[in-house]
């Protein structure tokens, strides 16, 4: 009867198996690819959010323009006064065919809409997209026929603005 040799006295068929270093190496490594999987989607989440936002405050700012030039169409002249209020670059006074009238004014950085029916008026908060953003109107053209909301944005911490303006000409294109 053969006995079998002990590991002493004969080498031991070894195992194939990873050492230490290897282990170590492919966890180091594991590591690093989700570290850069994470910093990849987290950033990815940042882009989707601004750009959301972004796409949030165009089309407030894209309704309050169709509305202003809604208005201006409708508007057959821009008086100096009405209602006891006076034209200038934070109001802007609208009169219709029909003798009623539309104003815009700028105050305590809001935009407020009132339109005059009769003796009636509706007074309507107007969003700009930004609670920082300021308005100014002014008139153009021939006979100041052409009404200019221009809408300013401050940028970030830098000095650097954001100008949006929107024009229209009383009238609109019948005049």
């Amino acid at each position: 009867m053969k006995t079998r040799p002990s590991c002493a006295e004969a080498p031991c068929p070894r195992r194939p198996a990873f050492t230490l270093i290897e282990v170590l190496a492919v966890m180091g490594t594991m590591g690093i690819v989700l570290l850069l999987a994470t910093a990849t989607l987290v950033g990815a989440q940042r882009i989707n959010a601004s750009a959301a936002e972004i796409a949030r405050r165009l089309a407030v700012q894209i309704a309050l323009a169709d509305q202003f030039r809604q208005d201006v169409a409708r508007a057959t002249a821009a008086p100096d006064a009405f209602e006891k209020r006076r034209a200038g670059p934070a109001c802007l006074i609208l009169q219709t065919a029909d003798g009623s009238g539309i104003i815009y004014c700028w105050d305590d950085g809001q935009l407020e809409r009132t339109q005059f029916l009769g003796h009636k008026q509706s007074r309507q908060r107007m969003p700009l997209g930004s609670d920082r953003a300021s308005v100014e109107f002014f008139r153009s053209g021939p006979g100041g026929r052409v009404v200019t909301l221009r809408l300013t944005e401050p940028r970030g911490k830098a000095a650097s603005r954001r100008v949006i303006e929107c024009s229209a000409a009383l009238g609109g294109d019948c005049q």
